[in-house]
Parts: structure tokens; sequence; C-alpha cells
């Protein structure tokens, strides 16, 4: 709903339809979704059937890559019904399910991320080579991620439900449906955490391919080694910048609401609280699993295809 004075000087007020801009939304979000389900089910395949699982990099891009392809399976499709339509059509029970593993996803993405980070760093500085039990700590470093998410999502699964709301101010309709949970703010202290501790590895390993991209390193190295540590760390680095940046809008409108209802701060909540903004938001949100396996296809699949991987 909005003002619009006319030429008399009468301020009447005008219901702007837009169905448009919410149809592209729904566009946009089913071919993020699309991109999801088909990038991350070649890159599982091409891992599993060339048998190049013996790498604990290869393992954990395996692990995450699962993890997506749930998330384009349970999650992301029904962010057209939900958030572009604002009428969830499914059961109370499936909307818990659908918040745990939206929460669950948003905590165990970044955390494998972390952990490939901190193993690509230990093994380049030579570390794992002398550590005692790495079988026992990969072992226990995998439970605590899965223990940790899960345990991080059941607040946000705890408080979720089916709220129905008078439409927002400005969109034609009776009522608006949506599963939402009162816990927002989990995802968004865990998505400022983890995006900060990938931000330093990321300029850490941009700085690495500096140094190794020097004539007098290349000799140093192994040719095929060198090839593979580079290649590995624009990987990456180029994964953990796309997590920052998928995220980075929908959580910085979090914080904006926060802020407004604790501090009283209306600027900036009330200059991004509009539909254009809330469809790059979750257009990016929804094309965050995507964004990985193209990555990886893209830039380390003569490693994934092989088996000379060494890390």
């Amino acid at each position: 709903m909005v003002e619009v004075e006319d030429s008399g000087g009468n301020i009447t007020e005008e219901i702007i339809d837009e169905s448009g801009t919410r149809n592209t939304w729904a566009i946009l979000t089913w071919v993020g979704v699309a991109l999801t389900l088909i990038l991350n089910l070649i890159l599982i395949l091409i891992l599993i059937l060339k048998r190049n699982l013996h790498t604990v990099t290869n393992k954990i891009i395996l692990t995450v890559a699962v993890s997506d392809l749930l998330y384009g399976c349970l999650v992301s499709p029904f962010f057209v019904e939900n958030y572009a339509r604002m009428e969830w059509q499914q059961s109370s029970s499936f909307c818990s399910l659908y918040t745990f593993y939206f929460t669950f996803h948003d905590l165990f993405a970044p955390l494998c991320l972390i952990g490939l980070s901190v193993y690509i760093s230990l093994k380049f500085t030579g570390v794992t080579a002398d550590l005692k039990y790495k079988k026992q700590i990969y072992i226990g470093v995998c439970l605590g991620v899965v223990i940790l998410s899960i345990l991080l999502s059941i607040p946000a699964t705890v408080q979720a439900g089916v709220f129905i709301d008078d439409p927002p101010e400005g969109v034609q309709g009776q009522y608006m449906k949506e599963c939402r949970t009162i816990d927002v703010y989990t995802m968004m202290m865990t998505y400022s955490v983890g995006s900060s501790i990938l931000f330093c590895f990321t300029f850490s390993f941009l700085f690495s391919l500096c140094i190794l991209g020097s004539p007098l390193l290349r000799d140093v190295y192994d040719p095929d080694e060198h090839t593979q540590r580079w290649r590995l760390l624009l990987t990456i680095s180029l994964v953990n910048i796309f997590y920052i940046i998928t995220g980075f809008l929908l959580n910085f409108k979090v914080l904006a609401h926060f802020l407004s209802k604790c501090c009283v701060m209306t600027s900036p909540f009330e200059d991004i609280n509009n539909l254009t903004y809330d469809v790059w938001n979750f257009v990016l949100l929804v094309l965050e699993p995507a964004c990985r396996p193209l990555v990886y296809l893209t830039f380390y699949l003569s490693f994934l295809m092989t088996n000379d991987n060494i890390y």
C-alpha cells in the first residue's frame, strides 16, 4: 500500500501488484534448485564412480555435496511457497523438519568448510605427517561437527510453526501463511562466526597462492604437486568466498531487524525491508549449495576424476 497525491492535492492509497516480481522470484528459485540438484549429483557420481575417496579432502567434499543435495530437496524448493508466494502449503510437522534441516545445513556446511581449511593448512605445513592417532582425531572431529550442528538446530526447530498473519503493506491478499521460527538468530550468529573464520582462511590461502606463484618456488615442489596445491588453494578460496557472499544479504537483514527492535535503529532496516532486497537475498541463498559443486567442477575436476589426488 502506497500513498499517492493526485493533481488536486488529495492523497489516496494505491495497492501495488507484486505478482510479476514474485513470479520472477519463483522462476529464479527453481533455476537455483535445478542447478543445486544437477551439479551436486554430478559431483557425487564422479567421486563415487571414480572411487577417489581415499583422501580427506574428497571425503569432506562428498559429505558437503550430499548435505547440499538434501538441502536442494528439503529446503530450497519450499522457498517459493513460503517466501515468494507467502502461502505455506505443507503440514506443521514438515515445517519443523524444514526448519531443522535449514538450520542444520547452515551450521554443518561452514563447519565442514572450516575443517577442510584447517586440514589443508596443516597438510601443507607437514603437521599431519607426524600426527599420532590421525584416524581417531578425524572421526572425533566429524562426530563433533554433526553433534554440534544438531544441538544448535534444536532451538529453532522447537520454536518453529506455521504462522498466519495479515499480508505485508502493499501486497494483495487476505493473509500470509508462513513457516518460520522465533529463533532466527542462531543462523545469524553461526554465519557471522563462520564467515569471519573462513574470511581469514581465504586471505591466507590467497597469500599462499601468491607465494606458490613465485618462479623461485616452482623447482622446490614436484610439478604435479605444485599444480595440485595451487588449484586446491584457489578452489577452496572461491568456495569460501561464495559462502560469505551468498549468505550476507539475508543475515544483514536479520541483524538490521534485531538492531531496530533492541536499539531503536530504524535505519538500515527500513531501507532494505522491501521486495527487491528479499528477492536478491533468497535467490543468493538458494544458489549457495550450487556454487560449491560449480567451483569444484570448474577448477578441480582433473583431480576429482583421477586417483593421484594426495590431499
